[in-house]
């Protein structure tokens, strides 16, 4: 680490400083220090949240009925329902984020 001398009290400051701890004379210059890339924040629209906390219900629910379903034999409603439900669940989550992406484009 370098130490150069601050131009206002004479001590020895820092390079990577950004004032002096002496006298608090910047040392560098402040809109380099405060300048940085912009950031990008994508705001997710509620409506697309529901969908996909409703297709993960669906998923859920599809994932018990179907292995219910299988105890009770591969023919049965609840085994049926489950692939059923788990498959609209599925088609949801990707309605849904398909959905979020479109509306931040």
């Amino acid at each position: 680490m370098a130490l150069t001398k601050c131009s206002e009290c004479g001590k020895e400051v820092s390079e990577k400083a950004f004032s002096c701890p002496n006298c608090g004379k910047p040392l560098q210059d402040i809109n380099k220090v405060t300048q940085r890339s912009p950031v990008t924040i994508e705001q997710t629209k509620k409506k697309w949240k529901v969908v996909r906390l409703i297709s993960w219900v669906m998923i859920i629910a599809g994932t018990i009925l179907f292995i219910k379903g299988l105890g009770d034999g591969s023919n049965s409603l609840s085994f049926r329902m489950g692939i059923f439900v788990g498959f609209l669940g599925i088609v949801g989550s990707l309605i849904g984020k398909f959905g979020s992406w479109w509306s931040n484009r």
